[in-house]
């Protein structure tokens, strides 16, 4: 998962996530990110917290990695923000899986009502499609100690 500040450049988030997708390789990955970005790609109710040049720009940003990379986002419609709090409401969250991943199951996405924070419980149900086992073609690290 990552936080993206939102009063910071989102290029070097992205960076990060094509690191950890070059790094996941076939592996399934699911990426769970505070986004502070809306986007009709992860179903966001359009809010007051919406407003604002930045917060199209990161979207769109977001948007376009996520097309390049393959990237799907696994957020459903629903009636609970996943930000909420005295002051704004929206759905700045997004919830991210690779194409191994998408091959690999079918997801249940949900967002419930969790007074212990000011962003909802973002619950992901993976049920997988295949009986096969997944392997990584990562590379896997090794050390010599002499």
């Amino acid at each position: 998962s990552a936080y993206c500040q939102f009063d910071t450049e989102l290029e070097p988030y992205l960076r990060y996530m094509d690191a950890v997708l070059l790094q996941a390789s076939r592996t399934p990955a699911i990426l769970g990110l505070d986004a502070n970005a809306l986007s009709p790609m992860w179903f966001s109710k359009l809010s007051r917290h919406a407003e604002g040049r930045a917060n199209y720009n990161r979207s769109e940003l977001l948007s376009e990695w996520m097309l390049e990379n393959g990237a799907v986002a696994l957020n459903q419609p629903s009636e609970v923000f996943t930000f909420d709090n005295l002051r704004a409401h929206s759905d700045i969250d997004v919830t991210i899986v690779n194409d191994a991943a998408s091959m690999w199951a079918t997801y249940d996405w949900r967002v419930d009502v969790w007074e212990l924070s000011d962003h909802n419980m973002i619950t992901v149900v993976a049920t997988p499609t295949t009986t096969s086992t997944v392997e990584s073609i990562a590379p896997v690290p090794s050390w010599n100690f002499s």
